[in-house]
């Protein structure tokens, strides 16, 4: 009787260190590379740093401003991308590509946010609703009209304009329903800055 539970046990115990050399195993083993998948991804920075560059040297404000945060959005996950990767030329190209960026971001997302706010002028004036942006490089965005006076939806006006607001990375939306000093009330809003990828 003595020996077939130590043989049961001795089977257990067997069982249990397989079970945890192969967890160890898949836990430690490296990945494989996958140097097809690397160098398809150093030909998409190449390119995008080849564009920002271009970019750089010449006016964007003719473009249209949801191509343009569509295209900045793009190479923000580019970026994201690799930086990540575990490759070090990758590594390398990720912070000449966080650089171009930057530069670009901080150029572009002010006259984004003065396009976004022409843009709506016209349509919400028709509500009586004047929009401004204010601040050094246009991150504030302010609202003006008798909508927003107190016991009015301010709330949900900010819901649905909450990520168009965090796309172009304003820091501050300010409510006014009249030209009093008192009669306002702004949200600090919680988003990158524009010189952060």
């Amino acid at each position: 009787m003595l020996k077939k539970e130590n043989i049961f046990r001795f089977i257990v115990f067997a069982i249990i260190t397989v079970a945890a050399i192969a967890i160890i195993r898949y836990y430690v083993t490296p990945e494989p590379v996958d140097t097809e998948s690397n160098k398809n991804v150093s030909i998409f920075i190449q390119n995008a740093i080849a564009e920002i560059d271009l970019s750089l040297k010449k006016d964007s404000s003719d473009e249209d401003m949801t191509t343009r945060l569509n295209w900045l959005k793009a190479n923000e996950a580019l970026y994201q991308e690799a930086k990540s990767n575990k490759d070090k030329d990758i590594k390398a190209q990720s912070f000449q590509l966080r650089d171009r960026l930057i530069k670009v971001q901080t150029r572009d997302f002010p006259r984004l946010r003065n396009a976004f706010t022409n843009s709506k002028k016209e349509i919400l004036s028709k509500d009586n609703i004047q929009i401004a942006t204010s601040g050094p490089s246009n991150d504030t965005l302010t609202f003006t009209g008798q909508f927003f006076a107190p016991g009015k939806a301010r709330k949900d006006f900010l819901k649905g304009i909450n990520q168009i607001v965090k796309d172009l990375r304003f820091k501050k939306v300010v409510f006014r329903w009249s030209k009093k000093n008192g009669d306002f009330e702004e949200f600090r809003i919680k988003g990158k800055g524009d010189g952060e990828v």
